[in-house]
């Protein structure tokens, strides 16, 4: 329409994020839409742990790098054809065929957080992200912020959690990226305020 427009982006630290993605998949029967891999693969766990069992050789979107995938923004269409099809009606024949995310991915999804964003915030820092973010786009934020109900973390087994690391390098890695991106903008936010 040509109004103008800026990209902004938010990161969580990828772990802790994994494992709420999967309780909260898990106690809202994912959200009640028809997911395969959801259905199949974490209601039908009995644990985090059996779903990595089941899933070994899956890269179930929402659980293998999704950050990457989201910020790639349709460079690789191998990873963009199979992203609604994996988490929407799908047959299971189908899940075999989600690529994994590999360097080449990353390194896009890293060029574009560099070049691309307006804005990378941080949900460790909500605040002062949220700030950030009004004072950017000269714009007022509501300052409510949600909290995460979710425990599970504590609860995590050594193998459970060596395969979140294993599944999600290329996330963990993109994320250490885009913290150092925020920390810059942090530095200059707190310079001009």
């Amino acid at each position: 329409s040509g109004r103008p427009f800026a990209y902004v982006t938010w990161f969580r630290e990828p772990i802790s994020r994994l494992i709420s993605t999967y309780y909260y998949l898990k106690a809202n029967r994912c959200g009640g839409l028809d997911h395969v891999m959801c259905r199949e693969y974490v209601i039908n766990s009995k644990s985090l742990s059996q779903y990595f069992k089941n899933t070994e050789y899956m890269h179930h979107p929402d659980m293998n790098n999704l950050n990457v995938r989201l910020l790639q923004f349709g460079d690789f269409p191998d990873i963009d054809s199979t992203f609604e099809d994996c988490c929407g009606a799908a047959g299971l024949g189908d899940v075999f065929d989600i690529p994994a995310v590999e360097e080449k991915h990353y390194l896009v999804a890293k060029r574009n957080i560099q070049t691309k964003m307006a804005f990378v915030g941080i949900t460790e820092d909500f605040k002062t992200s949220q700030d950030m973010l009004s004072s950017i786009l000269g714009l007022p934020i509501q300052n409510e912020i949600h909290r995460n109900a979710n425990s599970h973390s504590s609860n995590v087994t050594d193998y459970e959690l060596k395969q979140l690391i294993m599944r999600n390098y290329w996330d963990i890695k993109l994320y250490e990226d885009a913290k150092f991106i925020y920390e810059q903008q942090k530095k200059y936010f707190t310079n001009i305020h």
